[in-house]
């Protein structure tokens, strides 16, 4: 379950997850094939196998047209007693009855049309699965009562919820003993995401839950299906605490701590949140606005400190303030999350949005909302309706731009991922190259060697996929087969049957990708102005 790792006493507060000797890069430091509780979350009950997560989304879904080739054709199936839960197999169903559900099926029957929401859910499961050899770990966990009791409305959230746990459930422990139990999932739960990132639903193990946070960490973790996975994203020395990030630890530190401090009650205090004031680190920074100047602002400007350039001493202008760029910063936040206060549809909001901070000539494109206005624009409108030309510029701009900044290890999960995005995309325009020179002009004169880009991409993805995701994940599987069809169309062609046996640095890759990189700058041209991308 855990590799070269123990727990003991965390000088941050608790206790947490330590090295007993220095473990390399990629290296697998926890393996939990069955942690203790998993459930679908509300959104993905019909769409997830209630025992081994498969997810299988709905038509148009970004991870389905890039995955769903390499799956099974089944579909999922209710269960016939509660027709609440869902399975892709007999066998799935059975384990799950025997586990688990042969105790909460009827009561999901009786409820029926109402669905419990995803953490009573797993609440009830807890309680079901003990008393057991985790249940001193579970309760050594925090439960952050305090905390929750100093927030009127999400206490009162807390106390309805635990109080459907305990009825339901119909446990020999008190109302109260449930709600600490309430309250030690809502803080040390996990949310379970398919290979390729999608959020489907909530997991719990007491083991995973040692693992304490940093916002520079030092490991992964990966699902698989229910499968739990922590790998080392660089060296780890002997006797140094294993971190991970328990958020989106790419924005700001001010939305990093509001965050941290509204769900798990804690100010991280790691160097990157430390050191942020004096930070020129695009993810912090805003570049200075004078054209004849490339310092940045540091990212104290966004706590309402020194609107001075340090190197050129001009002043920033009164509508890049702080509360002028935080309000810009929520606006496009609402954006992506589908919650705008603007008309319009949400391509257009997502576009708007975009020209609206590229405009401003200070906001970095490594600087949050930025990054991830484009992939809501790749993953929920472009990719849904076909427009592989929009979504391939944009993926290309975040894979040469934006990932080797969030991302600096090559073999970091993420990363592999949008690369595996990015070959499938290049893949798709090979068979309709005019696509991308009418939405692109650029495109004509590039002569682009898709073959050449796209193998180069999956070499490069081979040679990472075991120690981004495991060599035996049905991730890293999906890539194989995705080169094996590859491989047999090159070995079909004089031209390009020689690239199938050389080395990644040898197949030209960078140099194709350093054609398409005029592609950004039209892009960019686009959002800068009144041109559509």
């Amino acid at each position: 379950m855990t590799h070269n790792v123990n727990s003991r006493p965390s000088p941050h507060g608790g206790t947490g997850l330590f090295s007993v000797c220095k473990i390399a890069p990629g290296e697998l430091v926890v393996d939990i094939p069955e942690p203790l509780v998993v459930v679908p979350d509300d959104g993905h009950l019909k769409e997830c196998c209630s025992r081994c997560m498969v997810w299988k989304p709905e038509d148009g879904v970004f991870s389905r047209w890039m995955l769903d080739p390499y799956r099974d054709g089944q579909l999922l199936s209710f269960c016939t007693g509660c027709r609440v839960v869902k399975y892709c197999s007999k066998d799935c169903q059975r384990v799950d009855w025997k586990l688990v559900h042969k105790l909460e099926c009827s009561m999901f029957k009786t409820l029926s049309p109402r669905i419990l929401p995803g953490s009573v859910r797993a609440t009830i499961r807890m309680l079901f699965t003990g008393p057991g050899d985790m249940w001193d770990q579970i309760r050594r966990l925090e439960s952050h009562e305090a905390g929750f009791k100093r927030k009127s409305e999400r206490w009162q959230m807390v106390n309805l919820m635990a109080k459907g746990a305990h009825g339901y459930s119909r446990t020999m422990l008190s109302e109260e003993e449930v709600r600490g139990l309430y309250c030690r999932l809502m803080i040390n739960s996990i949310t379970l995401v398919t290979p390729t990132f999608d959020p489907v639903g909530i997991a719990f193990d007491p083991v995973a839950s040692l693992i304490n946070h940093s916002c520079d960490p030092n490991s992964v973790m990966t699902f698989d299906g229910r499968s739990l996975s922590v790998r080392a994203l660089r060296e780890i020395a002997k006797d140094e605490e294993l971190t991970i990030s328990y958020i989106d630890n790419t924005t700001p530190t001010h939305r990093r701590q509001d965050e941290l401090i509204e769900r798990y009650f804690f100010k991280c205090a790691c160097t990157r949140c430390t050191s942020y004031a004096e930070s020129q680190d695009p993810r912090e920074a805003f570049a200075c606005p004078s054209p004849s100047c490339d310092s940045w602002f540091s990212g104290e400007i966004a706590d309402g400190g020194d609107d001075t350039c340090k190197k050129c001493g001009v002043t920033m202008p009164p509508q890049f303030n702080t509360p002028g760029l935080l309000a810009m910063e929520d606006q496009g936040w609402a954006v992506v999350n589908g919650t705008p206060t603007l008309p319009g549809d949400k391509s257009s909001n997502l576009i708007n949005a975009l020209k609206t901070l590229y405009m401003l000539k200070v906001w970095p494109l490594q600087h949050q909302p930025l990054p991830a206005l484009h992939q809501e624009l790749i993953q929920n409108v472009y990719i849904p309706t076909s427009a592989w030309p929009q979504a391939l510029v944009h993926s290309l701009t975040l894979y040469l731009l934006v990932d080797p900044v969030f991302y600096p290890q090559r073999y970091h999960p993420v990363r592999i991922v949008h690369a595996f995005t990015l070959a499938s995309l290049f893949l798709q325009a090979s068979g309709d190259p005019v696509s991308l020179q009418q939405a692109f002009p650029r495109a004509k004169k590039l002569e682009l060697d898709y073959g050449k880009i796209v193998w180069g991409l999956l070499c490069e993805i081979v040679a990472h996929v075991g120690v981004s995701h495991g060599s035996k994940s049905s991730f890293a599987e999906t890539v194989r087969r995705k080169m094996g069809e590859v491989e047999n169309d090159l070995r079909g062609s004089e031209t390009t049957r020689k690239w199938v046996g050389m080395r990644v640095g040898e197949i030209g890759l960078e140099e194709e990708l350093g054609k398409v990189r005029c592609l950004i700058d039209g892009l960019f041209m686009d959002l800068k102005s009144n041109g559509v991308p």
